[in-house]
């Protein structure tokens, strides 16, 4: 007689039972076995990702798989990669460095399923485990990734695929790919074969017990993987956090890059999304900037968060900008100051910046900033742009680094106006500038890119007890570093030492024709180096009261 479930526990007629199912699972995947011939864009359009708004993320995955992209497009391709033609082939990395709501999870889900519904199980041997694995920090993270999988499964052109989706943390496709939840860890990846890896928020991929950073070890056992699939595609994708780790390394090292091989994408929250809520962005904007670039991002960029050893403090560089103040015309009779941080104007560059300021009493007032971003030619932006501008404010003479000093000098002759090189590194300029905010001596441009780029700026301690004080990878400082050379030219800073007559204490004033203004400011800059003192010794203290083994903080000082 034929035995019915449920079977005794070893018994042969449970084996026979199971065999049987495993064959019909496997006639079911092989049911649909030949592979979707459309590409993601075509899944795009079958998912309603159309319109404007959806531009960014089609130029995204166009470059991912070399496809044809229209000219509004390549315009977002330049921008976000600083690279001025797309990759010719299917990349083998792609790294989306994207602030938050961008929709980057979306889109990985929106990947993951497509991979799954053109994987040709041709390409591998028979009977490897073939899964595409979403790695997060945590499973609960990477379920969220899932809720959209299962969305996408449910269109018309996706449904005929899915063998099985209702499982909690696998869906199985009849390609004979799975999709499943992982864990962030050097073990989760190993012994599959992958024809693409999620790996979702990597900047935040951290360890409960000794907070160690896993993404080398994760990212080097993926690469072994999906070497085994041919065509195969790693995708990481995060929000900034600390200037550490797998995101940070590829930003470094790929982005504005012309690398077959490796795709590095940054931008911000609305540039990708354009209907994410902007008054979200702004009240972070208010409350952190430092955190608010790294987390949501603007003018087309995230930079990676602030560590506590941030230049300013967000109060008193808060009192230096004049609310509202934009830009501040000529004024007859009045002498200006003007610094100028030139570029070459290479896509993948720095923007070309002036900045012109005043003596106004006991204070220094910057009056103009004007920033030109990449691509342009130095030489025509020296022409039309800047030597008319320094003209106007009566400016015969500007100053600025040693970069490309022959032809800037040139440039700027032929426009009557003498270039003169400065003494001062720019550590030292940002160094010189940070008692004029400390002691509210200066009075700054209320401009959302001069502001986010002073409060990013990060000082270090290099050999000799000296600070190098630079803008985190992935960000510029051009805005920054032209405005602060205009305003220390206002102090009389000459080369590395202070003028005598105006910085030696008891004297200041003391000599005949010193401006009684400049005397007041250069006492108003000892001051705050007092101040800047005070703060270095907090940062310290800092240091000395963490423990060893815990997380660092990655944000600037907070005043309650």
């Amino acid at each position: 007689m034929k035995q019915k479930p449920p079977y005794a526990r070893g018994s042969s007629a449970a084996r026979d039972a199971g065999r049987r199912g495993g064959l019909v699972s496997a006639a079911a995947r092989r049911a649909s076995k030949e592979p979707w011939t459309g590409n993601i864009v075509d899944l795009m359009d079958a998912a309603g990702m159309v319109g404007a708004d959806w531009l960014p993320w089609r130029s995204f995955w166009k470059a991912v798989y070399a496809l044809p992209m229209t000219p509004d497009e390549l315009v977002i391709f330049q921008r976000h990669t600083k690279r001025d033609a797309p990759p010719s082939a299917a990349v083998a990395e792609a790294w989306m460095c994207i602030g938050r709501g961008g929709g980057k999870t979306r889109n990985s889900a929106l990947h993951s399923v497509f991979r799954a519904i053109t994987f040709d199980a041709r390409t591998v041997d028979p009977g490897e485990d073939v899964v595409i694995p979403v790695l997060a920090s945590d499973r609960r993270q990477a379920r969220s990734a899932l809720k959209y999988i299962r969305g996408f499964n449910a269109l018309p052109v996706v449904q005929p695929y899915v063998f099985r989706g209702e499982l909690k943390e696998v869906i199985e496709y009849k390609t004979g790919a799975n999709v499943e939840v992982m864990t962030a860890s050097k073990k989760a990846p190993r012994g599959y074969s992958c024809p693409t890896a999620n790996c979702d928020e990597i900047a935040f991929w951290e360890s409960e017990e000794d907070h160690a950073n896993p993404d080398h070890e994760v990212i080097t056992a993926l690469r072994g993987s999906l070497g085994r699939v041919t065509g195969s595609l790693l995708l990481a994708l995060s929000n900034p956090a600390a200037p550490k780790g797998e995101l940070y390394d590829a930003v470094q090292q790929y982005f504005g890059r012309d690398d077959p091989d490796v795709l590095v994408w940054t931008a911000d929250t609305l540039s990708m999304n354009p209907t994410y809520d902007q008054r979200t962005i702004t009240r972070a904007f208010k409350k952190d900037p430092v955190i608010a670039a790294s987390e949501f991002g603007s003018g087309g960029v995230v930079t990676f968060r602030q560590g506590r050893a941030a230049l300013f403090d967000a109060e008193p560089l808060t009192a230096a900008i004049v609310t509202g103040r934009r830009e501040l015309p000529p004024m007859e009779g009045t002498k200006y100051w003007a610094f100028v941080d030139a570029a070459e104007g290479s896509r993948s560059g720095d923007s070309m910046t002036l900045g012109i300021a005043h003596r106004e009493g006991s204070r220094a007032v910057l009056d103009l900033v004007r920033e030109l971003e990449p691509p342009f030619n130095p030489g025509q932006v020296i022409a039309t742009t800047f030597g008319p501008l320094l003209e106007q404010y009566g400016c015969r003479e500007v100053t600025g680094d040693r970069h490309a000093q022959g032809f800037v000098t040139e440039s700027f002759a032929a426009c009557g106006v003498k270039f003169v090189p400065s003494t001062l590194t720019k550590s030292e300029l940002y160094g010189e500038l940070l008692p004029l905010v400390n002691t509210n001596a200066v009075e700054l441009l209320d401009t959302p890119t001069l502001r986010n780029q002073l409060l990013a700026l990060q000082r270090r301690s290099v050999r000799g007890g000296r600070d190098s004080i630079d803008h985190p990878s992935g960000g510029h400082d051009d805005v920054s570093n032209c405005a602060a050379g205009a305003v220390v030219l206002v102090t009389g800073v000459v080369g590395k030492k202070r003028i005598a007559a105006v910085f030696s204490g008891s004297n200041v004033g003391a000599q005949p024709g010193v401006h009684a203004g400049l005397a007041a400011l250069a006492r108003a800059t000892i001051a705050g180096l007092e101040r800047q003192d005070a703060q270095d010794r907090r940062i310290e203290a800092a240091f000395e009261d963490a423990p060893m083994t815990s997380a660092p903080v990655w944000h600037v000082h907070q005043r309650q």
